[in-house]
């Protein structure tokens, strides 16, 4: 859920690539509306329409890199196993997997919505670690409040561009935080945000820095639309807001190569430099029982309201990890702001228009196996 993979593609260099652009076909990025939902004949075996559509919804859920690390296993359509995908494992940002739980956590909150919407009760029962945990679900006919409508978790995506420096109003930072522990926001303007913002931008140089980070970064990068539809995961232009000709740019002369490369990190240093002095202001999501499996999944989940939340408010919400992943701004921020270890760090804004999602995502196929 970082934003690293953000640069400025409008260099000099590429706008001269550019002005050839009308020797290249004109097509757009590849998006999430391009795919329509798995189809009667692609429903894994033993899953009813109903079991399908849940966790359709539920893999709407945002992943570092979108990786989209969760798996299902299932004897029956009603009784499930939550584990994650080794093969999806991020082992430089990531490794002990507390974000790869963090992104099974809203999953969950995803599917609990989803079944609310359709009179189901989600029970869960986790054990074992981060190395090796898994969450056993139960969804039984009950009488339920309704869950987030179904239209704001496909609406929710990461919003990167366009956050204006308007004060977010108390009544949204009141609706916002209402009954999620651990969750505070700070304004923009104020110690703790200049501290914020300072950490995501030196964390983000120190992090570009790193050959390993970016090669694995690289692998979850599909610049071209035929590799992006194969895939229908990790980053595209679309996803990371590279749109226009620039796009066009990209699709055509970029490669796995061009990640590794001192200007691809030159550019997302800048972007994020801008990018940290727009917005309202921060949310924070910290630990309440600091190591425990249970913890990162609760985070998952409270960090997954507050994103749809957001949305319903039209408020763009931006993931940007990078103080968490790298020393000793992890460390020193828990310090500074006073708390237990933070989960999370979220940029938040008013937009002029709240986009529409484009991230891809895997049909359920791909991720849930018959058991």
């Amino acid at each position: 859920m970082t934003t690293r993979r953000t640069f400025l593609v409008h260099s000099t260099g590429l706008l001269a690539l550019a002005g050839a652009a009308s020797l290249f076909p004109a097509c757009a990025s590849v998006v999430r509306g391009d795919f329509t939902t798995t189809s009667q004949n692609d429903t894994p075996p033993g899953l009813d329409a109903v079991a399908l559509a849940m966790l359709e919804l539920a893999s709407l859920a945002p992943s570092s890199h979108n990786v989209q690390p969760w798996l299902i296993r299932y004897p029956d359509a009603r009784h499930w196993s939550l584990e994650t995908d080794a093969r999806r494992r991020l082992p430089v940002v990531d490794p002990d997997g507390r974000e790869m739980w963090l992104s099974l956590g809203a999953f969950l909150e995803n599917l609990d919505n989803a079944a609310r919407n359709r009179g189901l009760r989600l029970h869960t029962r986790c054990g074992g670690s981060l190395a090796d945990g898994k969450v056993l679900l139960d969804l039984a006919k009950d009488s339920v409040q309704p869950g987030m409508p179904d239209a704001v978790l496909r609406a929710r995506r990461t919003v990167r561009k366009g956050l204006l420096n308007t004060a977010l109003t108390t009544a949204h930072v009141h609706a916002l935080l209402d009954g999620i522990d651990g969750a505070r926001f700070v304004a923009a303007g104020s110690p703790d945000a200049a501290r914020i913002a300072e950490a995501v931008a030196a964390s983000t140089e120190q992090q570009n820095a790193r050959r390993d980070a970016m090669r694995e970064l690289s692998e979850w990068i599909h610049w071209s639309n035929r590799e992006a539809a194969a895939r229908r995961d990790g980053l595209t232009p679309a996803s990371m807001d590279i749109t226009g000709v620039g796009g066009l740019v990209v699709r055509t002369f970029f490669s796995k190569e061009s990640v590794t490369s001192p200007s691809f990190a030159r550019k997302g240093n800048a972007m994020v430099r801008e990018q940290v002095g727009q917005g309202g202001g921060w949310l924070l999501v910290a630990a309440i029982a600091p190591d425990s499996l249970a913890d990162t999944l609760d985070a998952g989940r409270r960090f997954e309201r507050l994103a749809l939340r957001a949305c319903r408010l039209g408020i763009a919400v931006h993931p940007m990890s990078q103080p968490l992943e790298e020393e000793p701004w992890s460390s020193e921020l828990t310090t500074a702001l006073g708390g237990n270890a933070l989960h999370f760090l979220l940029r938040v804004g008013y937009v002029e228009k709240y986009p529409e999602p484009v991230s891809l995502r895997r049909p359920v196929r791909d991720f849930a196996i018959p058991a």
